[in-house]
């Protein structure tokens, strides 16, 4: 499938976005008032932050606030969390729930000025195929992020894919032995990109595209859990 991504310009000052278990993408609600006490699922099951980690890219570059409601807060999912706020985005956590397996809770995310850091590899390890996104996320901190590991660079055919599409938007990094650091701010531009039927490079480049300058082409994408095309229908048109 081909789909020429619009980029995102209406975009409001605060998102809710409820996420559940199973395939089920998150779904944007009417914003939500952690003081009101409501439930922030409506008794769905939690879902995992893996499938709203696109929508706290895109909330911490363009400098808004999102409620992430409804998700599990188990140790491994909150490897995201810390590190948005190790680059500089302000996340509140509140616990509604405990679990054997970890709590559930709402988190408050607003976007800041994105301060580039070197990610360890034991993070990146914790990240559920981030590589992509957090390469994207990048390109909009000021000065050098390192991502660098066994987990950037496992599959060779898809770390060289990533590299070409983030040259063909105009980021600034770097290769590495054994990963990658990007240097930014960068002004992403219009490109043709290719996601390999990959998930994690789907994820990435339809973010990159909402965030570019201008249209981008996006070939070989494969459905994703974040819910983009079916809440911005109208950034979506395919051509081929």
């Amino acid at each position: 499938m081909v789909t020429r991504i619009t980029p995102l310009t209406d975009l409001p000052g605060e998102l809710s976005l409820v996420v559940s278990g199973g395939n089920t993408a998150p779904e944007l609600v009417p914003a939500f008032d952690a003081g009101t006490g409501r439930r922030s699922g409506g008794g769905r099951n939690p879902g995992h932050l893996h499938s709203a980690a696109p929508w706290m890219v895109l909330a911490a570059v363009r400098g808004i606030r999102l409620h992430v409601r409804n998700v599990m807060l188990a140790a491994r999912e909150l490897a995201w969390i810390d590190l948005l706020v190790r680059m500089g985005v302000r996340i509140r956590e509140d616990v509604e729930t405990l679990r054997p397996d970890g709590s559930v809770g709402h988190l408050d995310l607003r976007g800041g000025v994105l301060q580039g850091i070197e990610i360890p590899p034991a993070v990146l390890g914790d990240l559920s195929d981030g590589t992509a996104l957090l390469a994207v996320l990048a390109a909009f901190a000021r000065g050098r992020t390192v991502l660098r590991g066994p987990e950037v660079i496992q599959d060779a055919r898809l770390f060289a894919l990533l590299c070409q599409n983030l040259r063909a938007l105009g980021i600034v990094f770097e290769e590495l032995d054994d990963g990658l650091s990007v240097t930014g701010p960068c002004r992403l531009k219009g490109a043709t990109l290719h996601a390999a039927h990959d998930q994690d490079l789907t994820r990435a480049l339809t973010l990159a595209g909402f965030l570019a300058a201008e249209d981008c082409i996006l070939r070989e994408a494969v459905a994703t859990e974040d819910g983009f095309p079916r809440m911005f229908p109208g950034n979506f048109q395919v051509v081929e």
